[in-house]
């Protein structure tokens, strides 16, 4: 219905997932410009669609990023 593919995939290489997870971690900023724009599904690895879904949810929960911990 609004013209976008929810469970797309991008052939992003893992060290460009890796660093957008990184970033989403430290970088408030970052984070506060990719919750709306950046799913859960777009990453190709369980463990990166998790991490992205644990940050977004605490982001929302707590306004702030996790701790690496």
């Amino acid at each position: 219905p609004d013209g976008y593919d929810h469970d797309a995939k991008f052939n992003w290489d893992e060290d460009f997932q890796r660093n957008i997870i990184g970033l989403l971690m430290t970088d408030r900023t970052f984070l506060l410009q990719a919750i709306d724009l950046i799913k859960p599904s777009y990453f190709t690895q369980k463990a990166h669609r998790e991490a992205c879904s644990i940050i977004f949810d605490f982001f929302k929960k707590h306004h702030g990023c996790p701790s690496r911990t």
